[in-house]
């Protein structure tokens, strides 16, 4: 259980990722020190639901989503249960879920795991302010989730990059 956003805005686009490791029951086990969110060039990636998935991530370090859809489902080995990944560039947001399968999101925004309503609500509200940077909007959605989630735990870390 975990909080992944991302979201594109005119001017740059970010990711956060809690720093929880959860029981499959929701409960906390411990504070993850491996990450959830990388930087691959041009593309900011996280993962929710599997370390294994996130180990494999990293290895890979694709960030563009169907190059990374492509390359887990060559390596995964065993059932790592539910999982999803956003991918997010000046190019878009992507989901890949468990399935493999890719989804462009028309949103300019989303977020996975347990507190995904929670943070997808905020990231629909901070989105229309203006002023708000892409990295202000993660941050403060992150924030609430941390806040009134008991999925998501501090801290979070965050990538961004301005176009």
């Amino acid at each position: 259980m975990t909080v992944i956003a991302a979201i594109k805005t005119p001017t740059g686009v970010a990711i956060g990722g809690d720093s929880g490791a959860f029981e499959e029951t929701g409960s906390l086990k411990m504070h993850s020190s491996d990450p959830k969110v990388f930087r691959f060039g041009p593309w900011l990636v996280g993962g929710a639901g599997s370390f294994k998935v996130l180990n494999l991530i990293a290895k890979a370090t694709l960030g563009e989503p169907y190059a990374l859809a492509a390359y887990l489902q060559k390596e995964m080995t065993g059932d790592p249960g539910e999982w999803s990944v956003l991918c997010v560039s000046g190019q878009g947001v992507y989901e890949i879920s468990s399935d493999y399968s890719v989804v462009a999101y028309r949103e300019p925004y989303a977020s996975v795991g347990i507190s995904a309503e929670l943070v997808t609500g905020s990231l629909a509200i901070l989105s229309a302010l203006e002023g708000w940077t892409a990295k202000d909007i993660i941050t403060s959605a992150m924030q609430v989730a941390v806040k009134h989630s008991t999925g998501c735990e501090a801290p979070i870390k965050i990538f961004n990059y301005n176009f």
